[in-house]
C-alpha cells in the first residue's frame, strides 16, 4: 500500500516538474524569437537608411546592404535566414528605382 503511493507521490512530482521544464523552454524560445525579430527590425531600418543615404550605382548600394547585412549577420540568432534579408534588400532596391 505504502509503495503505491510513493508511487503516485514521485509520478506527481515528475508531472510537475515536466510541466515546469516546459513552460521554461516556451518562455526562452519566445524570448529567443523576440530578439530575432528586433534584431531583424534594426538590421533592415539600418539597410534602408544606408540605402536611402547612399545612391551610387545600384551595383555599389546592393554592394552596401550585402556588407551591412554581413557586418550585422554575427548578432544573429541561427534562425535568422540571411536569404530573406538579401531578398528584403532586392525588394528594396526594385522599389526605390519604380519611385
Amino acid at each position: 500500500k505504502n509503495c503505491a503511493k510513493e508511487r503516485e507521490d514521485l509520478e506527481l512530482q515528475i508531472s510537475n516538474h515536466r510541466k515546469e521544464l516546459e513552460a521554461t523552454q516556451k518562455t526562452e524560445r519566445d524570448e529567443e524569437q523576440k530578439k530575432t525579430a528586433s534584431w531583424l527590425e534594426q538590421v533592415k531600418s539600418l539597410v534602408q537608411n544606408e540605402l536611402l543615404d547612399n545612391p551610387p550605382s545600384q551595383n555599389g548600394r546592393q554592394l552596401q546592404a550585402a556588407q551591412l547585412i554581413e557586418w550585422e549577420l554575427p548578432n544573429a540568432s541561427a534562425s535568422v535566414n540571411k536569404d530573406d534579408l538579401m531578398k528584403f534588400c532586392a525588394d528594396r532596391e526594385t522599389f526605390e528605382m519604380n519611385e
